[in-house]
């Protein structure tokens, strides 16, 4: 029977524990080094994702790793990657990596040929407030800084300068500058930068030979700057992608020598890769309240020079054909993937330019030249065998066009610098400002005065997201803004002032600049036309900063006005007006309601403010001379009038007969007021 009690009891305890929640683990990592060496007591960044690998190795230079889910935190710093190779994230992770700030902690791999993360399939990532920059895939390695097949989300995150790998040999490069990803990636508040896929081999030269071998062409371009979508899933918001750039082809092979007859025809040259910045084959791809700016499809491949044969009876070999350029500048689409893609900004894209043929081959009779290659389409967007809906964006000023094949009109789009966007495309101007930081978590490209793209979409009923890339409420104004951003002047509050004294006072305020950076100043006066002006103060970003200022060479006693004022490239706004006094309390009508007394006395006064007041009692010295204090004692007034009684008896003090000054001098807030006396004496 207890032998029964007591099996069951394990049992229970059993299924207790696979009942319970998996614990997480909070990993700190110490040192900015790609520390491998164990035992050393440093927890580098690489230690720690292999413990999150293996939770309860042997490892302990850095905490626990749980079994069920961890998180690693990085401070501000740069933790440069070594010769070790790619941090391999396993399929049995759930990970969090958290750094300081988008802008304060960098992942930094040195172009060491290998990407700076492997994620594989089955594992759960999230990653932000961190920059991983400068990665370098292997040769024709796709996936420059992340290769992802696990589910990977980054937020408030960079990516920069990261490469896919070239083709070697006649090899095709790499495609996903920034990132390659054949599962689930969800990218909010990330800007990806000046990452780039791998550009393809060069072909080979033919050989030589009576006749001469032709030349091999050359390889094509890896598709997708920023990033290459193969097949996956990949969702995009509040982002922004910058100076991407696909794969060029590669050269074609030059002809081989004849030694007697005829040249080798050169090789052609390589087709570049497509999407600048996103290249989504298969799959599907979301993008809402994103810019693209000044991404980059690649350039064909030239041809390869025909070989030179004899100058008397021979023939020259034909030059090889240009590769084509590629598509979509910003987003191409290929195959079954369709996509869409609501309140974005493009602007500046190019398509790749066409590769030149090559030139024909030396001889008695010259070889022919190579054709040039097509270029390519969409400066913007594309979409191969597939479509691109678009919905309330912009379109502006790409090179090779801003529409290629298969764009859908969702509504309320504008292109702006040629006609090959649908026709129910409207075609205002749309002013576009610079690229930069308007406030948010990435660059924007704002809409000047002017601008065909302010207040053209419902607010209701059309898509319009509940703010803009930035997190600017929408609407500002009565409709929605075509694009990414939304006008939205500044907003200003006016707060009560603080630390008043008699001649000074901190005015003090609430601002919303809506932008990277703002003007914002406190008007004050003695009335609301205030005359004075506070120095000029700065404010950024979307969110609420409290301002605050100190004002001198005030009057006592004084009643003053202020407000805030903030003004941005959107607008100005000003603050409700305010008022504050100068502290000094103020003592009037003093009265002792019988000046000569025995034993007691009624004093009334009136005070300004509610403050603590000293009562002095002062006697002339003996034989003449200055008034002595003989006793004193506080009172804690209101505002308004005060009574209390004048005793003979104050303290352990007894006033004696003679003839005294009484005085009162309020104190309110440190400062103290003016002196009011009056005689009386005691009998």
């Amino acid at each position: 029977m207890a032998r029964t009690r007591l099996l069951t009891l394990a049992v229970g305890l059993i299924l207790l524990v696979m009942a319970a929640p998996a614990t997480a683990a909070t990993i700190t990592v110490n040192t900015t080094n790609d520390d491998q060496q164990p035992g050393d007591g440093q927890c580098s960044l690489r230690k720690a994702i292999e413990d999150v690998d293996s939770p309860g190795g042997t490892q302990n230079d850095c905490a626990p790793a749980a079994f069920g889910s961890n998180t690693i935190v990085l401070g501000k710093g740069t933790y440069l990657l070594g010769f070790g190779g790619s941090l391999n994230i396993a399929s049995t992770a759930t990970l969090t990596i958290v750094g300081a700030a988008e802008n304060q902690t960098f992942i930094d791999a040195r172009e060491l040929a290998d990407r700076a993360f492997n994620i594989a399939s089955g594992a759960t990532v999230a990653m932000r407030g961190l920059t991983i920059a400068n990665a370098a895939a292997p040769a024709g390695g796709s996936g420059g800084g992340i290769l992802n097949q696990g589910t990977l989300t980054l937020t408030d995150t960079g990516l920069t300068g990261n490469q896919a790998g070239a083709g070697t040999n006649g090899g095709a490069g790499g495609s996903g500058g920034g990132i390659y990803n054949t599962g689930t990636l969800t990218l909010t508040g990330v800007t990806l930068s000046n990452n780039q896929a791998g550009g393809g081999g060069f072909g080979t030269a033919g050989v030589q030979g009576n006749n001469g071998g032709a030349g091999t062409a050359g390889a094509a371009g890896g598709a997708g700057g920023g990033v290459m979508n193969a097949g996956g899933s990949l969702t995009v918001s509040d982002s922004t992608f910058r100076s991407n750039a696909a794969g060029n082809g590669g050269q074609g092979g030059t002809g081989g020598l004849a030694l007697v007859a005829t040249g080798g025809a050169g090789g052609a040259g390589g087709p570049a890769g497509g999407g600048g910045g996103i290249e989504s084959d298969g799959g599907s791809l979301s993008v809402t309240n994103s810019t693209f700016a000044s991404n980059a499809a690649g350039s064909g491949g030239a041809g390869g020079a025909g070989g030179a044969a004899p100058s008397s009876g021979g023939v020259g070999g034909a030059g090889g054909n240009g590769g084509p350029g590629g598509s979509g500048g910003a987003v191409e689409t290929v195959g079954t993937s369709a996509a869409n893609l609501l309140q974005t900004t493009s602007a500046g894209n190019n398509a790749g330019a066409a590769g030149t043929g090559g030139a024909g081959g030396s001889a008695a009779t010259a070889g022919l030249s190579g054709t040039d290659g097509t270029g390519g389409s969409g400066g913007g967007l594309t979409a191969q065998g597939s479509t691109i809906t678009l919905q309330n964006s912009i379109l502006a000023l790409s090179e090779g066009s801003n529409c290629g094949s298969g764009i859908l009109d969702g509504g309320h789009n504008l292109s702006f610098g040629d006609a090959s966007c649908p026709a129910t495309f409207s075609g205002g101007n749309p002013n576009l400002g610079p690229l930069q930081d308007n406030g948010g978590p990435a660059p924007t490209i704002g809409l000047q005065p002017g601008s065909a793209a302010i207040d053209q979409i419902p607010a209701t009923g059309a898509g319009c997201t509940a703010t803009d890339e930035r997190g600017v409420k929408r609407p500002s104004g009565p409709k929605c803004d075509i694009g990414a951003y939304e006008v939205a002047p500044p907003a200003a509050t006016t707060l009560p002032a603080s630390r008043i004294t008699r001649n000074s006072a901190f005015l003090n305020g609430s601002v919303t600049a809506n932008q990277g950076a703002a003007k914002v100043w406190f008007q004050y006066g003695k009335t609301k036309k205030y005359g004075s002006r506070s120095a000029v103060l700065s404010a950024a970003g979307v969110s609420p900063v409290a301002i605050s200022w100190r004002a001198n060479k005030l009057k006592p006693n004084t009643t003053y006005h202020y407000r805030v004022v903030i003004v941005t490239a959107d607008g100005t706004s000003y603050g409700a007006d305010r008022t504050f006094t100068t502290t000094v309390a103020v003592i009037k009508h003093l009265r002792i309601s019988r000046s000569a007394f025995a034993h007691s006395t009624t004093v009334t006064y009136t005070d300004s403010k509610a403050a603590a007041t000293t009562v002095s009692i002062w006697r002339r010295a003996r034989r003449g001379g200055d008034f002595v204090e003989v006793a004193h004692f506080t009172h804690h007034d209101r505002a308004g009038k005060n009574r209390l009684t004048l005793s003979t008896r104050i303290g352990n003090k007894r006033l004696g007969p003679g003839k005294y000054v009484l005085d009162v001098t309020p104190e309110f807030r440190g400062n103290v007021g003016a002196t009011t006396g009056a005689p009386f004496k005691v009998t």
